[in-house]
C-alpha cells in the first residue's frame, strides 16, 4: 500500500524529452544549413527547431532531411 501511495504521489515521468535542443531562424541558408545542423548534432543537440523565414531555396528540404529537426 505504501508503494501504491508513492506511485500515486510521484507518477512515472513522461516519455523521454530531448536534453538539449536548439532554435534557429533561417532565410535562404541552403549553402550552410546542412553543415550547421550536423555540427550541432555532433555537439549533442538532440532536437532542432528551425523557423523557415520565407525561404526560396532548398532550406526546407535540407531541414526536413534530418529526422531530429522540426520546421516551423
Amino acid at each position: 500500500q505504501e508503494r501504491a501511495t508513492l506511485l500515486r504521489l510521484f507518477p512515472a515521468p513522461p516519455a523521454r524529452r530531448p536534453r538539449l535542443a536548439m532554435v534557429m531562424t533561417v532565410r535562404n541558408e541552403a549553402a550552410f544549413l546542412a553543415a550547421n545542423l550536423h555540427y550541432h548534432r555532433a555537439l549533442g543537440v538532440e532536437r532542432a527547431y528551425v523557423f523557415l523565414d520565407r525561404c526560396t531555396d532548398a532550406s526546407p528540404q535540407i531541414a526536413a532531411s534530418c529526422d531530429w529537426v522540426r520546421t516551423i
